[in-house]
């Protein structure tokens, strides 16, 4: 009897564990972790916005086609997630807006073709500032 009961509430504080730990782990980081991230973004959005007011442009283009490139980067592992189909009921995500997403990132990427180059000497001892990053655009000839 008395392993049945040591058993039972093994099997008990094991299920009320893995809700609670389901609950506080996935279901509250995902909004904290999202929102997090606006934070940095906020503050760099703040410097692209006063560049934008001086007039040059060319920085906040570059991170907003770095944005681009990494959207369709990460849009394979969204659109092929093995979960995929249970993340609209558990965290309200729209999975046919993502794919929406997706496609007009394609059509943007296909019409506005870009060039990252990166330039960085091995034989320096630290990393420059700015970084020596460059981009160079050009519109598709092909509608």
């Amino acid at each position: 009897m008395k392993r049945w009961t040591i058993a039972l509430v093994l099997i008990i504080s094991c299920a009320v564990s893995s809700v609670v730990g389901y609950w506080f782990g996935f279901r509250h980081a995902l909004p904290f972790g999202v929102a997090a991230e606006f934070l940095p973004r906020g503050v760099l959005a703040i410097g692209h916005l006063k560049a934008i007011r001086s007039g040059k442009t060319e920085s906040s283009i570059t991170l907003l086609e770095y944005d681009v490139d990494t959207g369709l980067l990460w849009a394979d592992e969204v659109l092929r997630h093995p979960l995929r189909d249970i993340l609209e009921p558990l965290w309200g995500f729209n999975v046919s807006q993502y794919e929406e997403y997706a496609v007009r990132l394609a059509n943007y990427r296909k019409q506005q073709t870009c060039k990252w180059i990166f330039s960085y000497n091995i034989y320096e001892k630290k990393w420059p500032s700015p970084l020596p990053l460059s981009l160079t655009c050009r519109a598709s000839s092909t509608p």
